[in-house]
């Protein structure tokens, strides 16, 4: 079952985000009021840029759970295509013929590094076992909970 959209959060973090970058609503959603400024154009003079960094969450080879670790984007892409591979690995829809593959896919990752905005390295965590267990305590800890997402509706 889709999730409704709270419109009202929506729209208040578009004006909250529009606000910090300096720009008007209108500006934010694309469309500039005639007198301002597109925002192609202030990216095109400097002006102003896209967002660099993202956060996300990761288990280490050595089994520890790391909440909101912040990475640029060829980092951020490396974490985004684990968690890819671990999700097929939870979703119970997935086929056994697509586990395996999603195993090797998983495995690809052991001793692979990504390194943080501050420059801390975290090597991924590759062995299924060692995820469970991380995300279990972290979802304990009140943090993740991918692994009860996945467990109970067997989505993603």
């Amino acid at each position: 079952m889709a999730r409704a959209r709270n419109h009202a959060e929506e729209y208040r973090r578009r004006k909250e985000q529009a606000e910090q970058r300096g720009l008007s609503v209108a500006q934010a959603r694309g469309h500039a009021k005639s007198g301002e400024a597109k925002v192609s154009e202030l990216r095109a003079q400097g002006v102003i840029g896209r967002a660099r960094h993202t956060t996300q969450s990761l288990v280490t080879a050595d089994g520890a759970y790391h909440k909101h670790v912040e990475l640029d984007k060829r980092n951020s892409r490396k974490v985004a295509l684990w968690n890819s591979a671990l999700g097929k690995l939870m979703d119970v829809r997935v086929s056994n013929l697509n586990k395996v593959m999603a195993q090797r896919e998983l495995a690809s990752f052991k001793g692979k590094t990504v390194t943080d905005t501050r420059g801390n390295k975290y090597t991924l965590a590759a062995d299924l076992n060692t995820i469970q267990q991380a995300l279990a305590e972290g979802s304990e800890e009140g943090g993740f909970t991918f692994i009860k997402h996945y467990r109970v509706t067997g989505r993603g």
